[in-house]
């Protein structure tokens, strides 16, 4: 990436000396003034009264200075070969992030179904380079990106779905067994470079055609390399409970930690006491002894888009199937039926929640854009199904959008909940960033949940966002203020620190972080993003002698 004077940092010292800081070190135990030195990339004593020589001094007077923020679900893959780098990670603290989530990873990919797997992940992670087709496995992935600038650390999980797609294609059914013992392999290949766990999307096509015995057999190669496998459960509405009681029994056979991603009730009939009863199931899981683990982000609308509304039937096949059965008249009355009903076998959240509430943020007609599909049913005289179908069709299934179907006080429970970690589960694409939380999700935590409605201490919060998840994922070195960890470091005026971003402008980058170190390094200097080179694409270290 070639920066500009505006980004470049003309210090020359890999010492740096930070006095009068208030240190939240990650713990969630308190804090304590004192001093860091930073040297050679790690951080090299905290006390007081450090002596130091040829260092630089930085004074962090009134500054909350804390571990840089970690976001273990931020779909970020393939943003370093792409899109000019607006510094949103920076200014909100993250200095660590996990992509590969919900199943879909960039790789691997094999070039006799590389239009199969174009189609599989580009409507969430953007268009795959032309180097891609040298992405064969994790391997050759890791050899690209390791050549492009990074503003802020990177790992990711290898996706279930795209394991899936490359080896079997996008249709529905079993998958035969010399085609599973391929996926297998590939997994294993992935683990073996260093992914740090597998990542499961089981209410996207094709993945939600698994039988739970092929999963089983799946998710014990992960467990034999003691990986986490994160996963976005077949339903987060009235299939809920059904699905969480799924990857428990996962977890039973299997011994492997499973941590479910963005965790929440959706659909107004799963709200309030619903939910509690998933939450109590997933604590009674965990008095048994259960690895199970969760997070969530701060919003009440998630991010997708619009074929994941579809019922899983009309998916199979991939978007050209999708498109004819859109076209033909039986297909279609069978889709827009299906759409008007509640149903037993997946989840209709659109019936539950209602029309209003599916907001399009990316899509063919720019007037569109910013509209929910009610509105503009109404605009254009038309049932709000039809809308849906006509607009898929219109934007060849590549229609993005935020669906408001949570409840605040749903959020509020869970984001209180001491065992979930906060995530931004942001989306990258050509139109830039569609939802706030890719911009804002971790001065909005601070804003309401420490300095607003107090839910937290700080030093709780910054736990929340930085040793838990870097715990959950198996990130060493990283997530607290210890000597001898990487100096990913970041300063702020907790009541200046604020975001700034809505569904109107989701790009407004967040104010008040002061200073932030990546790998020892400033990357953002009193407020100003200084560098946007100092970060490293991270990979799992595995002990040889595992289970395996």
């Amino acid at each position: 990436m070639e920066q500009s004077g505006l980004f470049k940092d003309n210090s020359a010292a890999d010492r740096y000396l930070l006095r009068n800081c208030r240190i939240y070190d990650g713990s969630g135990q308190g804090c304590y003034s004192g001093e860091i030195l930073i040297r050679e990339g790690r951080i090299a004593a905290i006390g007081r009264d450090i002596k130091a020589e040829a260092c630089e001094v930085i004074d962090m007077k009134d500054m909350a200075v804390a571990p840089g923020f970690i976001d273990i679900h931020r779909h970020a893959d393939l943003q370093p070969f792409h899109w000019p780098d607006s510094g949103c990670e920076l200014m909100q603290g993250i200095t660590t992030m996990i992509s590969g989530n919900c199943g879909f990873s960039p790789f691997p990919l094999l070039v006799e179904r590389m239009n199969a797997c174009k189609e599989f992940v580009e409507p969430l992670l953007g268009r795959l380079p032309e180097k891609a087709v040298e992405w064969t496995d994790f391997d050759s992935f890791l050899h690209a990106i390791r050549k492009k600038e990074l503003n802020v650390n990177q790992g990711t999980l290898v996706g279930n779905g795209i394991l899936r797609v490359a080896v079997n294609g996008t249709g529905d059914g079993p998958v035969p067994d010399r085609k599973m013992r391929q996926i297998e392999e590939r997994l294993k290949e992935a683990l073996q470079h260093g992914a740090f766990g597998l990542s499961m999307g089981l209410m996207y096509a094709p993945e939600c055609y698994y039988s739970e015995e092929e999963l089983g057999r799946i998710c014990k190669v992960a467990a034999a390399y003691g990986a986490v496998i994160t996963v976005h459960l077949r339903g987060e509405g009235s299939m809920a409970d059904a699905s969480v009681r799924e990857v428990l029994r996962l977890c039973r056979s299997t011994g492997a930690h499973f941590h479910i991603s963005h965790l929440k009730a959706a659909g107004r009939d799963n709200w309030g006491p619903p939910f509690e009863k998933i939450l109590d199931l997933l604590y009674e899981a965990r008095l048994e002894g259960l690895p199970v683990t969760w997070d969530a982000y701060p919003y009440e609308a998630g991010s997708t888009t619009l074929t994941t509304l579809l019922p899983p039937w009309a998916l199979a096949g991939g978007t050209e199937k999708i498109l004819e059965r859109l076209r033909d008249t039986r297909c279609r009355q069978r889709i827009l039926a299906d759409l008007g009903k509640r149903q037993s076998s997946w989840d209709n959240l659109v019936y539950a929640t209602g029309w209003d509430r599916v907001t399009l943020l990316s899509g063919t007609k720019a007037a569109q854009i910013g509209k929910n599909i009610g509105e503009l049913a109404r605009e254009n005289g038309v049932p709000p199904e039809e809308m849906c179908l006509d607009i898929l069709l219109e934007d060849a299934c590549e229609t993005g959008i935020a669906f408001f179907h949570m409840d605040e006080r749903d959020v509020r429970k869970v984001i209180g909940l001491k065992e979930t970690a906060v995530i931004s589960d942001s989306i990258y694409s050509q139109q830039g960033f569609t939802h706030p939380r890719s911009t804002g999700t971790y001065p909005k935590f601070i804003q309401e949940y420490v300095n607003g409605r107090k839910d937290f201490t700080m030093e709780e919060a910054i736990r929340k966002c930085t040793s838990l998840p870097a715990e959950y994922m198996g990130i060493r070195d990283r997530g607290r203020i210890c000597a001898g960890y990487y100096a990913d470091i970041i300063a702020f005026r907790p009541e200046e620190f604020v975001s700034r971003s809505t569904y109107e402008k989701p790009g407004e980058l967040p104010a008040g972080m002061k200073y932030v170190f990546v790998n020892g390094r400033p990357a953002v200097r009193q407020g100003n993003i200084v560098r946007l080179d100092a970060g490293k694409y991270l990979t799992k270290e595995r002990d040889l002698n595992d289970n395996r």
